[in-house]
């Protein structure tokens, strides 16, 4: 009799124990992987992408925008590009581009020590939705370095602004209206600015 209520008590427990077993027949595979995770993708009315498009002659030159580094041409002594720039921009409101010259040296077949008279950098920036990338976006705003009269055999020109000198930087600025808003570089800090061997 032991043995049959022991049997007994030892199956009512293997049975409670056991774990309901349900399939949810998921409809993922390997062929439908992208398109599954597509539609997972909350979409907005309106998706705005910036782009940065940019000219330089007669130097190097690098790009930021809000202080991140987005191009850097320390190779060519004529350049030019766009450049998606939604990852630099955390949230609506003003952005800021900057941008450093510097004199094309130890070139192929160039060595200038010194910004020139024909030294000039373009910069535009420009909207276009992400939903309807056929259509022509617009442009928000558009950059030229400065530029002074001067006069050579020829007469009248216009010569760069910091011709002569080593270094140029300029900065302005744009507004973007992104559907996010990123804070977390709000609450970063500086850690040049912490002691040393506090950080190892």
């Amino acid at each position: 009799m032991k043995k049959y209520l022991l049997y007994i008590f030892l199956l009512v427990c293997f049975c409670a124990c056991s774990q309901k077993q349900t399939n949810k027949g998921s409809n993922l595979t390997s062929k439908n992987y992208v398109e599954t995770m597509l539609k997972t993708i909350k979409h907005y009315d309106y998706e705005p992408v910036y782009y940065l498009a940019y000219e330089q002659n007669i130097c190097y030159s690098e790009i930021l925008v809000n202080d991140i580094p987005v191009n850097k041409n320390f190779t060519e002594l004529v350049d030019g590009g766009a450049v998606i720039i939604n990852d630099y921009i955390f949230k609506s409101g003003l952005q800021k581009v900057t941008f450093r010259l510097y004199p094309a040296i130890k070139g192929k077949d160039f060595d200038y020590h010194i910004l020139r008279e024909d030294t000039d950098m373009k910069i535009s920036i420009s909207e276009s939705n992400n939903i309807n990338r056929e259509k022509k976006g617009k442009e928000i705003i558009s950059y030229l370095t400065p530029t002074v009269d001067g006069v050579n055999e020829n007469g009248p020109i216009k010569i760069f602004a910091a011709a002569g000198k080593n270094y140029y930087e300029a900065s302005f600025t744009f507004e973007a209206k992104v559907p996010y808003e990123f804070t977390s570089l709000d609450k970063g800090q500086d850690l040049r600015k912490w002691n040393p061997e506090k950080l190892e």
